[in-house]
């Protein structure tokens, strides 16, 4: 750090940040339920300072309880959290405020509790987010290090976070972007539903799909590029197919989701809305 201040982080095998030493000295330890679930804080000594309860989200906590005191996190639709409230007596111990790209614009108890933008573990000191496999940056909008598994994330920028739309996508993993909730529409005109992703060589299943069109995302093929929808028909019914990335856009509806899939947890109904931002 520039006042000299040296931190390192340990990453174990499962690249989860494990503990944070500042000039040599653990200072932070983190126990962990699967991979990008930590249970509990602790101090340089192994205490344990908070513990984490989940319920709705992948990566972020509904609860904490620390000195005896339990709090609810109130997370916006990316899973960051905004509210840190005592559920006794309603007392904010914190409260955090983000702009687009997840800098921190305000915090009123930093260090409070360790997550941060979508989810992430948030350092106070570096100000970078641990998402997975990565460490992201929000003063640049980048990860510090390439995507671990290159251009099969999506993207021909292996720095780029989300293909720079951190309203829409969020990346849990530290490998590939997925929309927020699973739940898009299509965007452009006169898209083709295609059986396979090859464009223009197979069957097309659906002619021309409509702006606002209702479509559940099913998943990505990272061979061609393209994303597996699954569409309602206007008749009633569905049918699933490819279509390119750009011809979609998030949908403002949102459903709990599966951060390694993208794909829906819940059987939230999706609605058919054309005024989103590009997904």
């Amino acid at each position: 750090l520039p006042n000299g201040t040296v931190i390192d982080y340990l990453i174990d095998g499962q690249n989860r940040r494990i503990g944070k030493k500042l000039n040599g000295a653990l200072v932070q330890a983190f126990l962990y339920q699967g991979s990008l679930r930590p249970i509990a804080e602790l101090d340089g000594s192994n205490a344990v300072v908070s513990r984490f309860v989940y319920g709705t989200h992948i990566n972020v906590p509904d609860y904490l309880v620390k000195g005896g005191i339990t709090y609810r996190i109130i997370t916006d639709q990316l899973g960051s959290p905004r509210l840190v409230v005592d559920v006794a007596t309603g007392t904010v111990a914190q409260r955090i405020d983000y702009d687009e790209f997840g800098q921190v614009l305000n915090d009123t108890s930093p260090g409070f509790q360790p997550f941060g933008f979508a989810g992430g573990l948030y350092d106070k000191d570096t100000r970078l987010v641990r998402f997975g496999a990565r460490d992201y940056d929000a003063e640049t909008g980048r990860w510090t290090a390439k995507d671990p598994i290159a251009f099969a994330g999506r993207d021909t920028n292996l720095f780029a976070y989300v293909s720079n739309d951190p309203v829409n996508f969020i990346d849990s993993t530290g490998l590939k972007g997925v929309p927020v909730g699973g739940c898009l529409t299509i965007k452009s005109k006169d898209v083709r539903l295609l059986s396979k992703p090859k464009a223009g060589s197979e069957p097309v299943l659906r002619e021309f799909l409509a702006p606002g069109d209702r479509v559940r995302w099913r998943g990505y093929d990272q061979a061609t590029g393209f994303d597996r929808i699954e569409v309602t028909l206007p008749g009633g019914g569905t049918v699933e197919g490819y279509v390119l990335r750009q011809n979609l856009q998030t949908s403002p509806v949102l459903a709990e989701m599966d951060a390694s899939s993208g794909k829906p947890m819940s059987s939230q109904a999706f609605a058919s809305s054309g005024a989103g931002t590009k997904g």
